[in-house]
């Protein structure tokens, strides 16, 4: 959450001393926030902070204030699993069985734990190192990601992913079957 905060004090070109006292940390915190977020994006300056930030349109959410997480939070997630995406997802995900003794907190909304496996999967981030603000903790997403890896999600997921592709003609299956041919054809020369 802090991280986001500092996100998008960042696009607007504050200093971490100017970050630091809008958000009331220290410079020295501020400056640590910064180089996290440079390490998780694998960026190496601010202004790569601000054009990645601008990409997945936090910049509107950096001019109507850092305090409204809730929405850079939202667009976020829908840079990383879009709606197009979750209705590809969605019948595929497992579903939980219910326990007949009760007991626990409710489970977790299925979208907002694809999107925080997809947030750690490819940002790099360790699974410890989920922020609270997707709404999942990081003991959920890692759980229901060893689940649904048993269960073969990420395979069917993939061949569906390829099949709308492919209904699309976004895929060039010429190019994938010579592909395929060179593989095998480099594997018998060996």
């Amino acid at each position: 959450m802090r991280e986001l905060e500092v996100l998008c004090l960042v696009t607007t070109g504050m200093t971490n001393c100017s970050i630091g006292m809008e958000l009331g940390i220290s410079e020295r915190t501020a400056r640590e926030h910064v180089a996290r977020i440079m390490l998780k994006l694998g960026v190496g300056s601010r202004v790569q902070i601000a054009v990645i930030a601008t990409k997945w349109g936090m910049e509107r959410v950096a001019s109507n204030g850092a305090g409204q997480q809730g929405e850079g939070i939202d667009l976020l997630s829908q840079r990383l699993v879009p709606d197009e995406l979750w209705a590809l997802v969605e019948p595929l995900v497992p579903r939980l069985r219910t326990h007949p003794q009760g007991g626990g907190a409710g489970p977790a909304e299925e979208r907002a734990v694809f999107t925080a496996i997809v947030y750690v999967a490819t940002s790099g981030s360790a699974w410890r190192d989920l922020p609270p603000s997707f709404g999942v903790t990081f003991q959920t997403a890692h759980r229901r990601f060893e689940q649904w890896t048993e269960a073969g999600l990420w395979s069917r997921l993939h061949r569906a992913v390829l099949e709308e592709l492919g209904e699309q003609d976004q895929i060039g299956w010429s190019r994938a079957a010579v592909d395929a041919a060179f593989m095998r054809a480099e594997e018998m020369d060996r």
